[in-house]
C-alpha cells in the first residue's frame, strides 16, 4: 500500500460514489456478504483504482489494534508526507471526515476478530466409561473408575479429548454455572436491560 498514492486516488472519487461506499460500510444491517456484493458494483467500474485505494485504507484502519492510535499515526504520517501532494491531503481530509460514520463497522469487525481468535465449539459429546483397576499381579479387579470423556470438535476442525471423574465433573459444572451467572450479570449491566 502506497499511502500517498492511495490518498491521491481517494481524492479523485466522485462524491456521490464516495458517499454510497461509506454508507455501505456504515449500514449496520449489511453483513460481510451484503457488503461485498454491494461494493462489487463499484469495484467492477473502478478502472483507475480509486475505489480499491479507499477499501485498502478502510481495511488498514479496521485492522489496527488501537483505533485512536491508528488515526493519530495516520494524521502525523500524512502531515509529514503530503506536503508535496495537496491531493493526498485532500483525500485524507475526505476519509478522515467519514471515519466517525465507520465506527460501528470498525467495532463489528473487532468483535468478529475476537470471536475468530478462539476456537469455537462446533459440537461435543460426553461418554462414560468403566476402567477396571487390577491388583499388582493383574489377576483380580480391585476397583473400578468411572470417567467421563468429553470430546470437543471445533469449527477449525480440531478435536480435543478431556477425561473427568466424579469430583472434577461436579467442579466443572459449578464453574460453568458461575460463568453463566457472570455473563448474565454483565449482559444486564451493559445492555441496560
Amino acid at each position: 500500500m502506497d499511502l500517498i498514492s492511495d490518498l491521491e486516488l481517494i481524492h479523485l472519487i466522485d462524491d456521490s460514489a464516495y458517499t454510497d461506499i461509506i454508507s455501505i460500510y456504515a449500514e449496520s444491517n449489511n453483513n460481510a456478504l451484503d457488503r461485498t456484493l454491494k461494493l462489487k458494483r463499484f469495484i467492477t467500474k473502478d478502472e483507475t483504482g480509486e475505489i480499491k485505494a479507499l477499501l485498502r485504507l478502510i481495511s488498514f484502519v479496521t485492522d489496527a489494534r488501537n483505533y485512536e492510535d491508528a488515526i493519530s499515526d495516520l494524521n502525523d504520517t500524512i502531515d509529514r508526507l503530503s506536503e508535496s501532494s495537496p491531493e493526498a491531503r485532500n483525500g485524507w481530509r475526505k476519509l478522515n471526515h467519514s471515519i466517525s460514520q465507520l465506527e460501528s463497522y470498525f467495532l463489528d469487525q473487532k468483535i468478529e476478530k475476537i470471536k475468530d481468535r478462539y476456537s469455537r465449539i462446533e459440537n461435543f459429546q460426553i461418554t462414560t466409561d468403566v476402567r477396571p483397576i487390577f491388583d499388582i499381579r493383574r489377576k483380580e479387579i480391585v476397583t473400578n473408575l468411572y470417567p467421563y470423556i468429553l470430546k470437543i470438535n471445533t469449527v477449525d476442525e480440531q478435536s480435543f479429548l478431556c477425561e473427568f471423574y466424579e469430583d472434577t465433573i461436579d467442579d466443572l459444572i459449578e464453574e460453568l454455572k458461575i460463568a453463566k451467572s457472570k455473563a448474565e450479570t454483565l449482559r444486564i449491566k451493559f445492555s441496560g436491560k
